[in-house]
Order: C-alpha cells, then sequence, then structure tokens
C-alpha cells in the first residue's frame, strides 16, 4: 500500500459490502475524508472497477462494484488479502492507519503569529500536512473549549485565537507550567 492509507482493493471490498452507497457511505469507516474517497473512487470508475448512478443529475452518486471490480475482490478474498466483510467491523479493520491527529499547538501557533487577525481555514489547508477534514475537527473542538473563535458571519469560515489559546500556546513554552488537559489531545 505505497503512499496510500487504503489500497484500491480494500476500497472495493467496502464498496461490495454497502452499494450501492453515496460517497458519504462509503468514506464513514475510511481513513480517509470523503473528498478523497470520491476522488479515489472516481478514478476506480474510470478504470471500470466501479460504476455510478447519478440520480436526475443530482450532487450525489451512488457506487457499485462493476465486473473488473467483483473480479477484483473475488481474487483477492481466493488470495487471503482481505476478510470476509460480513465478519468485519470496517472502523476496527482501518483503526490502526488513522491519519495522525493534528494538535492544537500546531492550530494555536499558527493562529498567534498575528493573534488579532482572523485567518481564513485555507491558512491551516495550505501549512499543514493534513486532510481537511481532520484540520477542521480540531478547529472546532478549539471553538468549543473557548481556545479561539470562530467568524462565520461570511461564506468561508475564519478562526481568530483567544486568550485561553494563547495561554495554553505560552504554557507549552513554559516548562514550569502544566498545559491545559484540553490542549494535550493526541
Amino acid at each position: 500500500m505505497p503512499n496510500s492509507l487504503i489500497s484500491d482493493v480494500e476500497l472495493l471490498w467496502v464498496v461490495r459490502a454497502v452499494a450501492p452507497a453515496r460517497t458519504r457511505v462509503i468514506a464513514d469507516p475510511l481513513p480517509i475524508d470523503q473528498n478523497s474517497a470520491y476522488l479515489r473512487l472516481r478514478s476506480l470508475a474510470k478504470r471500470e472497477y466501479l460504476t455510478y448512478i447519478n440520480h436526475n443529475n443530482s450532487d450525489y452518486y451512488e457506487w457499485e462494484l462493476g465486473t473488473y471490480g467483483e473480479r477484483r475482490v473475488k481474487s483477492a478474498r481466493e488470495d487471503a488479502e482481505i476478510p470476509s466483510a460480513s465478519a468485519t467491523d470496517f472502523n476496527e479493520y482501518f483503526a490502526g492507519r488513522e491519519l495522525k491527529r493534528v494538535h492544537p499547538r500546531q492550530l494555536l501557533t499558527i493562529l498567534s503569529a498575528d493573534s488579532d487577525m482572523w485567518h481564513p481555514s485555507t491558512t491551516f489547508y495550505e501549512e499543514l500536512p493534513y486532510a481537511r477534514v481532520t484540520i477542521r475537527d480540531v478547529l472546532h473542538e478549539l471553538v468549543d473549549i473557548g481556545a479561539i473563535e470562530l467568524d462565520d458571519s461570511e461564506q468561508t469560515y475564519r478562526w481568530r485565537v483567544t486568550d485561553r489559546g494563547s495561554d495554553a500556546l505560552a504554557a507549552f513554552a513554559d516548562p514550569e507550567r502544566e498545559p491545559p488537559e484540553w490542549a494535550l489531545i493526541t
């Protein structure tokens, strides 16, 4: 599985188990975000491993295995590359491959560079090597605990560090201080 958290055959295996299904349903147990899953599914469809239905030109697709996809999953099962889908908990199967979590300190450091400025989400996406959904999840957790604030008055989300967030960042830098428990999210 070079350069990938999930192999093509594993993705096909999940599709087979839940088909016909929307991208969101397929992506749910996977260690990749929904947009990445969609791109992978489209790639597999172009190679005729999958078929999809777009109901009335809507914004969603339902995916199923194509003939090549069925053959590939059957071959992988025979070669014991993948276990039986009916006997597998996908969340457990993929659990060891989850993307490492964004540490709150990374986000607070970016925001603290100019603490009076509102930073758009793209600031984090460009600077950090994590999936957007992973970054957004931690940003929202930091909002929930009051370490940062969210200005959602416009179409794009913008973020700014609060005094609580600045204090937590200072605690990380000071060996005499213990950072707050919430800041030790791993």
